[in-house]
């Protein structure tokens, strides 16, 4: 199988205490590691994300001026090639496979984006991140591979 490149695009503002976590939950995928960049998209954190950052490999660090989520996605989009994953800062994916049967659902022509099936958390999670992780997903990943 050949592995394309990816994009990983992850707007942040202040998130050092989770985003090693959403790293390394991104590095520990069974997909070759040269075939990953990481652009953090940052709205102006001031909790020292460029160690943490250059720490885990991350390609590229890039403003998000208009410091919102969706602006950083968008702004991350432009710099980074295709496919490119948008992961939100306090996502952290769980199993080692996402990376890698992501591009696969884009083989079909009907489907032009996705969002993820379930969101889990941490009892160690904030409030309102784990209300969050509840019940505000969609996904068409069991709709693409027949499940």
């Amino acid at each position: 199988m050949e592995f394309p490149s990816i994009s990983v695009v992850i707007p942040t503002y202040n998130s050092v205490r989770s985003l090693g976590d959403r790293l390394q939950s991104i590095r520990a995928q069974d997909y070759p590691a040269e075939k990953v960049e990481f652009i953090l998209i940052d709205a102006g954190s001031t909790d020292g994300l460029p160690d943490i950052a250059e720490k885990m490999g991350v390609t590229r660090i890039l403003p998000n001026r208009l410091k919102t989520g969706e602006a950083g996605k968008s702004a991350g989009m432009e710099a980074g090639g295709e496919p490119f994953a948008l992961i939100d800062s306090d996502s952290i994916l769980d199993g080692n496979e996402w990376v890698k049967k992501m591009p696969l659902l884009f083989e079909k022509p009907d489907i032009v984006f996705s969002e993820c099936h379930a969101l889990l958390f941490r009892p160690t999670d904030s409030t309102v991140d784990r209300r969050c992780s509840i019940g505000i997903c969609v996904s068409d990943i069991r709709r693409a591979f027949g499940g």
